[in-house]
Order: structure tokens, then sequence, then C-alpha cells
């Protein structure tokens, strides 16, 4: 099966001016210097966008990040939702992997109307983390919520206020789209929200916020292919979703986005599909390989994630509860410990974790095996970094002492118990290289990727 980013784009695009911008993953931790600056957060988010993020935002630290996880490299913002998670029929969770990023910049207001670009420092939310119940923007005739691609076109690819009651083939999608009217003051706001809205509908805003933005769209793509649609939830413990949100801070190039909000080669009427390959204003600043390869500059707690081993519990007080089905968010026995902030130390970020597959000696799950790696010095790092310098897409770890690569995963291969992939790299013991007929898959994120 084939995803491809544009034609999904076109259903956005239709009667609006829009471009799409791919990103990559750069962070899966309990990082939020808008709600929560300077602290430990209250639960996982995955992150895209400039390699400075971290606990506190410093405008003069942004403006020296290294590189940005989006395609435009002077976009140095940061875009972050709640993390999908799954939860192990022996009570263990695991993060999801996280390997397609959208970013879409939406004009939904009258034609003619003048929008203006988010100025450096600008904040806010979209999204209430403790909803019970579809609110606001998070309903059916939204384009905020959750989206199953399964490729069947049997209605249940619609987009959900709640995540699905289904098994997804392919991919879910988390989406929501952030408020486009601002009060043309104020950075940021006590909640987070006061400064912004949404446009009326007529496509104006109002009175209280008549400043006219382009409607940011974040979508982020999770590879749950292989899990019960009732292992899912969020990294809040939300079982239904509803509390699905999301934060923006922009730091881009201000005069660069204007440019581009301002460019018709941008815009639908020249730009029928949204491509920034098409866009003139941001094709000279568009690197994929500075995106590929940027990686997280800033401490970061020290605590596992889920996504390296399964985890006995949600990071921070996080039970699982369901509301769909009456429950409320519980309270914890006990404080969960504050682990400390340190450097980051995610080798390979551009590369997703998929998980314990079953393999065959004869109808192999990647079909190339790469014995340039001495048996005795394995490591998942140099597994993955030997498949990428190929040109390969998918990577796995086998046996302790074995790596493969290839373009899709094949064969007879099928999701396996993470606890199948139990024997411990023959290079670092710290890590786990699959077991026997078992296979540890890790995918390039690079926004879209093919499964046959």
């Amino acid at each position: 099966m084939k995803t491809q980013s544009l034609a999904v784009l076109s259903a956005f695009v239709s009667s609006s001016d829009a471009f799409l911008l791919m990103g990559q993953h750069i962070a899966h931790e309990r990082v939020d210097p808008i709600v929560q600056p300077g602290v430990v957060s209250g639960h996982l988010h995955d992150v895209v966008g400039a390699s400075t993020f971290g606990v506190n935002f410093d405008p003069a630290v942004w403006a020296k990040s290294n590189c940005s996880s989006m395609q435009v490299q002077e976009n140095k913002s940061n875009y972050w939702m709640p993390s999908l998670m799954a939860r192990n029929d022996n009570g263990t969770f695991s993060a999801i992997p996280l390997l397609e990023t959208r970013v879409y910049y939406l004009n939904n207001h009258p034609d003619g109307t003048k929008v203006k670009a988010f100025p450096q420092g600008f904040r806010m939310l979209a999204g209430n983390p403790s909803a019970t119940a579809p609110t606001g923007h998070m309903d059916l005739m939204s384009s905020s919520g959750f989206q199953c691609q399964n490729g069947r076109n049997d209605g249940r690819e619609n987009i959900q206020p709640h995540l699905p009651y289904f098994e997804c083939l392919d991919f879910t999608r988390l989406t929501l789209a952030f408020p486009d009217c601002w009060d043309g003051i104020n950075l940021d706001s006590p909640d987070h929200k006061a400064h912004v809205t949404y446009r009326l509908g007529n496509g104006t805003c109002p009175l209280s916020h008549p400043v006219s933005m382009m409607e940011i769209d974040l979508e982020l793509g999770y590879w749950t292919r292989g899990y019960r649609w009732d292992q899912l939830l969020l990294s809040t413990g939300d079982q239904a979703g509803y509390g699905l949100h999301a934060d923006y801070l922009s730091f881009w190039d201000v005069d660069l986005l204007q440019r581009a909000l301002d460019d018709p080669t941008c815009q639908h009427r020249e730009n029928i599909f949204g491509d920034n390959a098409q866009c003139q204003a941001l094709l000279p600043y568009r690197n994929d390989a500075a995106m590929q390869s940027c990686k997280l500059e800033a401490k970061i707690p020290q605590e596992e994630t889920g996504i390296t081993k399964p985890i006995p519990s949600l990071p921070g007080c996080n039970l699982p509860w369901n509301a769909t089905k009456g429950e409320a968010k519980p309270s914890c026995p006990a404080a969960p410990a504050t682990p400390a902030i340190g450097p980051a130390a995610t080798p390979q970020s551009s590369w997703a974790n998929l998980g314990c597959y079953t393999d065959s000696t004869t109808n192999r799950g990647l079909p190339i095996q790469l014995k340039s790696i001495p048996s005795g010095t394995m490591t998942i790092d140099k597994c993955v970094a030997a498949c990428a310098s190929k040109g390969y897409t998918f990577a796995g770890v086998e046996y302790s002492i074995e790596c493969f690569c290839g373009n899709a995963i094949g064969g007879d291969s099928k999701k396996a118990n993470q606890a199948d992939c139990d024997m411990k790299c023959s290079g670092d013991a710290s890590q786990l290289c699959g077991g026997g007929n078992r296979v540890n898959v890790y995918a390039k994120a690079i926004g879209v990727v093919d499964v046959y």
C-alpha cells in the first residue's frame, strides 16, 4: 500500500490557500516550555521542529538552533502533541512509532483577506487535555481528531473525535486545527488561549481578535499496524482521546513566512496541492537532508519513555481511564518520582522503532543481510547506519548479531510480542537485538512509508 501526501492534501486545499511542510520527529519526552516551563511536564509529548526544544523557552537560544526537523530550515518553530501509546497485554506500555509528520498552513479567510505572519515567540494551544467529550473544534465536521488509514474507502477513514474503535491496518493520524485569529497584541496569555480564537462561521475574525492568521493543522501519523484498537491511549492515560491537544511555538524568519503567505505560487490558485517544492518563496530554504539529520540539542528528562523497551507505567501520574465508559481521570496513590534533566542521547532519531516481528530463514521480512558489521560488535545504531548508508529505509537486528535491510516489510513477517525480541545486542548489552526468528525493525521516518 502506498500513502501519497499530495493526494491527501488536496482534500484540505480545495477551497483555501495552503502550503504543506513535512517534518521529522525530534523528541519524545516530558517537556512543555509553554504550559509547564522549567520543570518535567506531566505527560509525554512527540515534538517536531527546532533542535533547541527544551524545558524553557529563550528566544536567544532558539535563534541559535543548529537545525530544524522541518523541511524549511528558517522555520525554527516547534509543534507538539501528547504521544500515542499502547498498553501491552502484560500491563506494560510501549510508545507507538511516529513515522509521519505534516504541518498544513491554511488560509480559510474570505478571498482577499491579508493574513499576517506569526511573530517570533508567539505561542498558543489547541484542544483541551481535560475534555471528557467532543468539544469545540473536535467534532465530526472538523479537521481535528483521529483518522484511520486503511486504504479501503469504507468510511473508516473519516475523521472521528475519538480514538478508532477498530484496528487501523496502516496509520492512525492525530490531527488538530489551531485558532487563526489573534488579538494583535499578546504573544501568549495566562491560559495560552485567550489571545487567539477561531474564525467566525463566515470566515472572518471577530472584533476581539481582528488579526487574520493562517490556520495551522498539525498532523502526526503513527504506525499502529499490529495493535488492537483497545490497546491505544494517549500519554495522559486517555483511552477515549477526547483530551487530544497540541502546542505551537512560532520561531519563523518572519519576513520569509510573510513572503510565503503573499506568494501566489504558494497558494491554491497556482499550487493546487500546496506542494512547498512549487512555492517559490520557500524553495531556496528547503533542505530535506538537514531535516532528516537534525538531532535534539537541549537537555531532557532522564527516563525510559517506551521507545526502546516497554515500561511498567506511563511516565508521570497518568493511569489509564476511559471517558466513554463514564470514567474520570484517576489520581495516583503516590506521587511518581521526578527524573533529573540531562543531555539528550537518542541516536538515529530520524528512525522509528516499529517493534518486534517474526522472521523466517526461507522468506525474510527484510531481504538484505549485511555482514560488514563484526558479529561481536552489533548494535542497533550500527545496523541502522549501515542500512541508511546503502539507501535502505528499513533496518532490522536479529539473533543478537545479525543486521538486515530492505525498503518494506515483506515475506512472512508479522508483528510479534515485544517480549519475544529479548536477545541483547552483542556490541551493547543495554540494547535488544531481536531473538531467534524474531527481528526488531526500524524505519526511516520520511513522512510517507510503503508497506506491502
